[in-house]
């Protein structure tokens, strides 16, 4: 496996962040496009770094920041050194994955709790005699 896969097509890189150590979400250095996803690679358990141009993923950033499972860039200068300290230090990637990983899955199964509280109001006794 190459050190580094460099990937620039649309709809591969989902399936692609369980291979990597360290991930950085692009679109968010330069303000022009509000930054990618970093749910996909925490996820994966994949410690991710990205700029501070991420208004497509504000709350997101905010709350992987928040937990220690991202750092969030001042600018481009800060990449290299950032990236350079994960790449160095096993155990702090380790667990900014694992904690990444635990913040997704906490926040999963929004559907099925939604679906239980619409299942709960629909058979509820006060709306049955209602009707």
């Amino acid at each position: 496996m190459p050190a580094v896969v460099l990937l620039d097509t649309v709809g591969e890189l989902g399936a692609a962040w369980g291979l990597a150590d360290v991930g950085f979400t692009g679109g968010s250095l330069d303000g022009k496009r509000g930054g990618q996803s970093m749910i996909e690679p925490a996820g994966y358990g994949v410690p991710c770094v990205f700029g501070p141009h991420v208004w497509n993923f504000r709350a997101a950033a905010r709350r992987l920041v928040e937990v220690g499972g991202a750092v969030m860039l001042k600018d481009a200068t800060e990449l290299e050194t950032e990236l350079a300290k994960l790449i160095a230090d096993s155990d702090r990637r380790a667990q900014m994955g694992s904690t990444a990983r635990d913040l997704v899955h906490r926040q999963q199964g929004a559907t099925s709790r939604t679906l239980d509280v619409i299942d709960s109001v629909i058979t509820s006794p006060v709306l049955t005699r209602a009707a």
